[in-house]
């Protein structure tokens, strides 16, 4: 398969339905994995509520700097399918709600806001990004069994939320649906919360992916920005929503580089009243970022891609 343990769930479910799919039409190995990618691609749909974004985002992160268009748009016609689908039957439930956001007025202290959780947040995802490779490094050199790997990383979140703060298990052990629409919705989160919550969300995530755990990196992104963002807030006088669409931006596109389609994306989920935040958190974070981007250390190369792909059978 194409995708690794840093993909979730819900990315590891559509790959495995939509490449299934393509072994039951007799595609030839190239589109079999390309069906991988419909399946990625509709569920993220499906439970983002964002069809294009999610199109682009799949094919992005992929593909890297060279996406393929005509691989794009059959990809795009899975993703709008999907969102469709949930739609005329009544399933349309995405993970999470924002409150609509207020176009906000530009002006010198809208970007200074803007470039201020850019760099809270990048200094979040470095942060993550750097201790996520030291474990993988600490892994590999000690050459323990796959199994134990994993259960020793498990027991070391355990030990760290009940050493540092276990009133907060509940909120940095889930996937994070619930604590990004909480701290996205509610009154700002104190900055002195916000910061403990994503450092050891961030350490927990670190530990799982690290030990070779087969986690989700984005509902764990989009749980860091939203807290990033929702602290600001406390902070910063600014909208709530703009900055937590601006913090889930910069953790994104510094985690997946994929700019582009976490735009987009982000256009979908809060509204076209973000667009100047996060095109302008977008831009920044992807520029500063280049270096930080996680998926190239769990995805193949674009030579291993859909697109050039040898034998049915090859992983």
């Amino acid at each position: 398969r194409h995708l690794r343990r840093a993909d979730g769930p819900h990315d590891l479910r559509g790959d495995g339905v939509g490449g299934w799919l393509g072994r039951a039409f007799r595609f030839d190995a190239d589109g079999v994995k390309t069906a991988g990618l419909f399946g990625v691609a509709a569920t993220l749909a499906a439970i983002l509520g964002a069809p294009l974004g999610s199109a682009i985002f799949t094919c992005e992160v992929l593909y890297l700097k060279h996406i393929e268009y005509r691989r794009f748009f059959p990809v795009l016609i899975a993703a709008l399918t999907a969102h469709l689908l949930t739609r005329l039957t009544g399933f349309y439930k995405p993970l999470f709600s924002f409150n609509p956001a207020g176009t906000p007025k530009f002006s010198l202290e809208l970007v200074g806001s803007v470039l201020s959780v850019v760099a809270v947040g990048l200094a979040v995802a470095a942060g993550f990004f750097y201790l996520y490779r030291l474990l993988e490094r600490l892994r590999e050199r000690s050459r323990l069994p796959h199994w134990l790997s994993p259960t020793l990383g498990a027991l070391a979140s355990a030990i760290l939320v009940i050493l540092v703060a276990p009133e907060a298990a509940g909120k940095v052990l889930s996937v994070g649906a619930t604590t990004i629409q909480t701290v996205s919705v509610s009154a700002p989160v104190p900055w002195t919360e916000a910061l403990v919550l994503t450092a050891l969300k961030a350490a927990l995530v670190a530990l799982a992916v690290g030990s070779g755990a087969s986690v989700g990196l984005l509902a764990p992104a989009l749980m860091l920005g939203s807290l990033v963002g929702a602290g600001a807030a406390d902070l910063i006088p600014v909208q709530q929503t703009i900055l937590v669409a601006t913090g889930i931006t910069v953790v994104l596109v510094t985690l997946t580089n994929s700019p582009v389609g976490t735009i987009v994306m982000m256009l979908e989920i809060f509204g076209p009243e973000v667009l100047v935040p996060v095109t302008l958190a977008g831009l920044v974070a992807n520029l500063a970022s280049r270096r930080l981007v996680i998926y190239r250390d769990v995805l193949p190369w674009r030579s291993e891609a859909p697109s050039v792909c040898e034998g049915a059978g090859e992983d």
